[in-house]
């Protein structure tokens, strides 16, 4: 959790000032990069679901897998958003 805090409400404070530390020095930058993003207060400035799956980390972990193409179709942008949640944040936060 990039949040750390000694109960709840000042967890609560914490989440709505947006103030947070990586838990881990082995994040990479571009890691970093997203999550700072994904995290932006002002929803309006955050990182939108199609730019996130077209995140240079994101796009790493694409060619790696073997995938060149952009996420961009409505069916990609569904997969890729669940593929976010289960492993990505997942293995983020078991990786804490």
């Amino acid at each position: 959790m990039p949040f750390k805090a000694h109960n709840i409400a000042d967890l609560h404070k914490l989440i709505l000032k947006g103030e947070f530390e990586f838990p881990v020095d082995s994040v990479s930058a571009d890691v970093k990069d997203l999550v700072k993003q994904m995290l932006v207060l002002d929803p309006s400035k955050r990182i939108s679901i199609p730019s996130m799956l077209n995140h240079p980390w994101v796009a790493d972990m694409q060619r790696e897998l073997g995938e060149e193409t952009p996420l961009d179709s409505e069916h990609d942008l569904r997969v890729g958003s669940t593929f976010f949640r289960e492993e990505v944040l997942g293995g983020l936060i078991s990786g804490c």
